[in-house]
C-alpha cells in the first residue's frame, strides 16, 4: 500500500517602515507533513525584531531587540466528517533572545498549547 502524504511550506519575509520609527524586518519559515490521513508533523522558525517589548519609564523602551523562535508540533485527526475534519495537538515553543531581557522574561523561556482543532 502507498503512503500518501500532503507538504506545505511558507516562507515569508515582512518589513515593518513606522513614521515616526526605526524600521523593522522579520521572517519565517514553517512547514507541515500531513501523513497516513491522520498525522501531521509542523514545525516553524521565526526570527523578528522588536521594539515594543517595554512600556515608556521602562529601562529597555524604545531599543530593538531580535527575537527568534523554534516551534514544533503534532496534530492527531480522530475523525473524518464529510466535510471536516476534528484532531487534537500538541505544540511546544522555545525562544532565544539578548541575555539583558532575561531579567524581564527569563533564561530561554518555553511555551506549549495542547489545542482541538476543527478543520473545514
Amino acid at each position: 500500500m502507498l503512503m500518501q502524504f500532503q507538504w506545505q511550506t511558507t516562507l515569508a519575509f515582512g518589513r515593518n517602515d513606522p513614521q515616526p520609527g526605526t524600521a523593522s524586518t522579520a521572517w519565517l519559515l514553517e512547514s507541515a507533513v500531513m501523513f497516513a490521513d491522520a498525522h501531521t508533523i509542523f514545525g516553524r522558525t521565526e526570527r523578528v525584531a522588536k521594539d515594543e517589548l517595554f512600556v515608556p519609564g521602562q529601562p529597555l523602551y524604545g531599543q530593538t531587540f531580535t527575537i527568534n523562535s523554534l516551534s514544533l508540533g503534532y496534530i492527531y485527526d480522530f475523525a473524518h466528517l464529510a466535510h471536516a475534519r476534528v484532531g487534537v495537538g500538541g505544540l511546544v515553543t522555545v525562544y532565544r533572545f539578548a541575555s539583558i531581557l532575561d531579567a524581564a522574561y527569563g533564561d530561554g523561556p518555553i511555551s506549549y498549547m495542547v489545542f482541538l482543532r476543527l478543520k473545514l
